[in-house]
């Protein structure tokens, strides 16, 4: 049940931080704040303000004031971003609230941009799963799904679906011929593309991947690692071999990356054992990271050898220490058709790494993120599918069948956002367990 007061939270946590942001939604937001701030707030602009109570001073601070309907709430909506720590904030927020407003609940700001319109279920739990991400390969999966959603990816699935219902009333209405006409090639292709969806979203909730980066003592194997995790896993030094036994890290919830020993002849009884490890590794990655320094070409025929091994694994290499001015070795980089030039220090470098990792773990499996609304429309939608090939082959007259492509057609839209959901996906007790699930100030 949505209740017309005005809310307040600290949005940024219960945290010593520098900066402290506390949210206020309502449509008594400004005359709840104005007694702080004692001036007139310009809108959609920066005011500083000296925030005082009682005529003492609390705190300097900038003050933003989105009014409705253009706030993320669709409600008016004043932001304070204040210094941060605990009872600083707390104090602030205290003194709002004693000027009338309400202690916010768990996703009551984005429960009442829901309520208001400005943005769908599908969404909400989207920008909670942002929230919540683990790792940089699901936060792009996650921001793919909320800048274009499934609209684009079914846009020609639902033309097609339009034309069949169309041709087949056609034939209705005009066609002395009750020969059943309609195309079920357009329907499989619908009924392919869904599966694909369910099943990679249930893939990214339990396979592993795992990328294996491997190269070459010093080639920089172990500065990549790191750069791809965004802290020092693994030990960087000059020396040849300091790593030498397998070093594993999360990148997100389902994807591991694999720092290992550099491959060469050796005598050091724990670095060839760290070598034999590398190469039963290269059998369980799903990608390869093959990183050589540029112009470096001492094991050739070993690495032509470990090159033939991995025909059928996918396999980027990665030319290192291009800002050092060395020549190239044109025999090694022909080995690959996949190639990236790069430096492991240069922080652009990495992000054109990362972006190309994620798109050879993803671009067999088209992923996008669902919502778990999504999810359960999906599987209705396979389900009305199934129904439609099943009536289709038993020769049931074409009227019917027609009602059947209007029921796939308004699924397949209550899926990608173009037509309201349907009640039996709107119970409050899931909208509400959806909500909760959000932090305070969200």
């Amino acid at each position: 049940m949505y209740v017309n007061d005005t809310i307040a939270a600290i949005a940024t946590g219960n945290e010593n931080c520098a900066i402290s942001i506390i949210r206020i939604s309502g449509d008594r937001a400004i005359q709840i704040i104005e007694p702080l701030v004692r001036k007139k707030l310009k809108k959609y602009q920066v005011n500083y303000c000296v925030l005082k109570h009682g005529g003492r001073k609390l705190d300097e601070a900038i003050v933003l004031y989105m009014p409705a309907p253009n706030s993320y709430s669709g409600e008016d909506v004043v932001e304070i971003h204040c210094h941060g720590g605990r009872e600083n904030t707390r104090d602030i927020l205290e003194k709002i609230v004693n000027q009338g407003a309400r202690l916010a609940k768990k996703g009551e700001f984005t429960r009442r941009a829901y309520l208001n319109n400005k943005i769908t279920l599908n969404k909400a739990e989207l920008i909670n799963k942002l929230i919540h991400v683990q790792g940089t390969l699901q936060l792009e999966g996650i921001r793919k799904s909320l800048d274009q959603g499934l609209n684009k990816l079914f846009d020609q699935e639902e033309e097609e679906l339009e034309k069949l219902i169309v041709e087949a009333e056609y034939q209705i209405e005009f066609s002395e011929d009750d020969e059943n006409t309609i195309n079920t090639n357009k329907i499989e292709s619908l009924f392919k593309k869904t599966k694909e969806v369910l099943v990679n979203n249930e893939n990214e909730q339990y396979s592993i991947k795992r990328i294996v980066i491997i190269g070459e003592p010093n080639v920089g194997k172990s500065t990549i690692f790191n750069g791809l995790l965004g802290f020092e896993r693994s030990i960087v030094d000059l020396e040849p071999g300091t790593t030498r036994d397998i070093v594993s890290e999360k990148i997100s919830k389902n994807t591991l990356i694999v720092d290992t020993a550099g491959i060469r002849e050796t005598s050091n009884r724990v670095e060839k054992k760290g070598i034999e490890k590398v190469k039963e590794l290269l059998d369980q990655g799903d990608l390869i990271i093959w990183v050589f320094e540029k112009g470096n070409s001492q094991n050739l025929d070993q690495l032509k050898k470990i090159k033939q091994s991995l025909k059928n694994k996918k396999t980027i290499a990665v030319i290192n220490k291009n800002d050092l001015k060395k020549n190239s070795c044109l025999e090694l980089e022909d080995l690959f058709t996949k190639k990236i030039f790069m430096s492991a220090l240069s922080e652009k470098d990495l992000q054109k790494l990362k972006q190309r990792i994620l798109f050879e773990i993803q671009k067999q499996t088209n992923y996008f993120a669902i919502s778990s609304y999504q999810k359960i429309i999906i599987i209705d939608l396979i389900k009305k599918i199934e129904q439609f090939k099943k009536s289709f082959d038993q020769d049931i007259p074409i009227v019917y069948l027609v009602e059947e492509l209007k029921e796939i057609k308004n699924q397949l839209r209550q899926l990608t956002g173009k037509e309201e959901l349907s009640s039996k996906y709107m119970s409050e007790n899931r909208i509400g367990k959806l909500f909760d699930s959000y932090c305070v100030g969200k």
